[in-house]
């Protein structure tokens, strides 16, 4: 399908996928993909994206890596946000796989996306890049992008992949996650991932039922703190060190109705001695703000959360410790956990509780967020693959290379004067005979008789 229209540059075998969609797209869609040479701009061996409702939308069979050769004779080209098909819409954000090619000189290719998984994607102008004007145009090269990278360890056939996770933004002026529920307990424990953006010597409410009662956690002057409402009055725990800004950190706090304690980082580092019962709130448990009236938010929190969880038990620091970056199955359906707000959403405004209660909540004025995580080495399986599991997890069938087998190769004791060679005589010094084809880059073999 590319022809002549192909990098000229080193790139792998051209990828399958299907072009589904289009609007305003001047020029032709088969322009991107007609193989021929594109170097006409304004005909239809080319198409480009030039409004807002410009829009391609492509299925991708396998892992690609896309390449443009630029056609227009002005170097300003405007970067494409690329959305992700999720099942419902396109919304999963891959803009971040753009390389932003800037100011791309004409009559070249470059390749303009790292390696998107495959699926359906939609490409359109990115309207929040005001670094770059004009059009995008050209013709379009869909690479295979393979993962070479199967490793044998420990008995166990591994590659090597990345990690992506999701959380939600809270702006500190205005964003809040709203429940159904007060979630009031007398004996309880909060627990969240929390990313700050600012500190302040104002308090930033992260979980909070705060309203002439209640409790909540959060942060003030960099460092994490918890209250609870106890005997009239609001009773403070603070934490002892400073968070560390655009830094994720796992905030605990838990009452037993005889004390309260301050957890960083599955570590206690905060404790207060206080009996009492948890004063009565109608505040509806919130995230990223204090609802400290019906209708009204204050103490907005800055910056991104996730996995918010809310215990009807004081949780012990062990308990924590172990289950802060993944709950086991038996606590994620156990009864004493009675909230679970993952906030790993990509899209819409509810908030998933996924407890066995399903209380979801509300977002406000909140956006989601992709971050992706350095690389882990995942195990693929403890048995070779066969070429379907490797096309399953995305890699290239390496069965030639498994096909082969090892001969071991046993010398022959030399002991006998009439077995000892001279120079130019030949002989045998293996007891078994080898076939170089079945080895890999064997470009000599040494044989020292000693």
């Amino acid at each position: 399908m590319a022809g002549f229209a192909k990098p000229n540059y080193q790139v792998e075998n051209e990828g399958k996928f299907t072009v589904i969609e289009s609007s305003s797209i001047t020029g032709s869609i088969n322009g991107l993909f007609d193989g021929t040479t594109p170097n006409a701009w304004n005909t239809n061996e080319v198409a480009y994206w030039q409004t807002a409702t410009s829009y391609l939308i492509i299925e991708f069979h396998s892992d690609v890596k896309l390449h443009r050769f630029y056609s227009w004779n002005n170097n300003n080209n405007q970067r494409l946000k690329i959305l992700k098909y999720n099942g419902t819409d396109y919304v999963e954000d891959y803009t971040s796989f753009h390389r932003d090619i800037s100011k791309q000189t004409p009559q070249t290719w470059e390749q303009f996306t790292d390696v998107l998984p495959k699926g359906k994607y939609k490409f359109l102008l990115d309207s929040s890049d005001t670094g770059f004007t004009g059009r995008i145009d050209g013709e379009w090269y869909v690479e295979t992008a393979k993962n070479r990278t199967l490793i044998l360890h420990d008995g166990e056939y591994k590659k090597v992949t990345q990690r992506k996770d999701y959380s939600v933004f809270y702006n500190g002026t205005s964003s809040r996650m709203r429940t159904t529920k007060v979630h009031k307990y007398n004996v309880v424990t909060l627990e969240t991932w929390i990313k700050p953006y600012t500190m302040s010597s104002a308090l930033q409410d992260v979980m909070s039922n705060v309203e002439s009662g209640g409790y909540s956690i959060g942060i003030v002057d960099g460092k994490p703190f918890s209250r609870f409402y106890l005997s009239g009055g609001y009773r403070y725990c603070y934490g002892s060190n400073l968070l560390t800004p655009n830094q994720w950190s796992h905030l605990a706090t838990t009452f037993d109705g005889n004390t309260i304690t301050l957890y960083v980082n599955g570590v206690k580092e905060g404790e207060l001695k206080y009996s009492a019962t948890v004063g009565n709130t109608s505040a509806m448990f919130s995230l990223g703000g204090n609802p400290s009236t019906t209708n009204s938010y204050t103490e907005y929190f800055n910056g991104e959360l996730r996995d918010s969880r809310i215990w009807s038990v004081a949780r012990t620091e062990l308990e924590i410790s172990e289950n802060m970056y993944q709950l086991s199955d038996v606590d994620s359906v156990s009864d004493n956990l009675v909230a679970w707000y993952l906030q790993n959403e990509n899209f819409g405004t509810v908030c998933k509780d996924s407890s066995k209660y399903a209380s979801d909540g509300t977002y406000y004025n909140t956006s989601f967020m992709i971050e992706y995580f350095p690389k882990k080495i995942q195990t693929v399986s403890n048995s070779l693959p066969n070429s379907t599991k490797f096309s399953e997890e995305g890699m290239e069938s390496l069965s030639p290379l498994f096909d082969r087998e090892l001969t071991k190769l046993d010398p022959v004791s030399m002991v006998n004067e009439n077995e000892i060679l001279d120079d130019g005589d030949t002989g045998k010094v293996f007891a078994k005979t080898i076939d170089l084809k079945k080895y890999l880059d064997i470009r000599s073999i040494r044989t020292e008789v000693r």
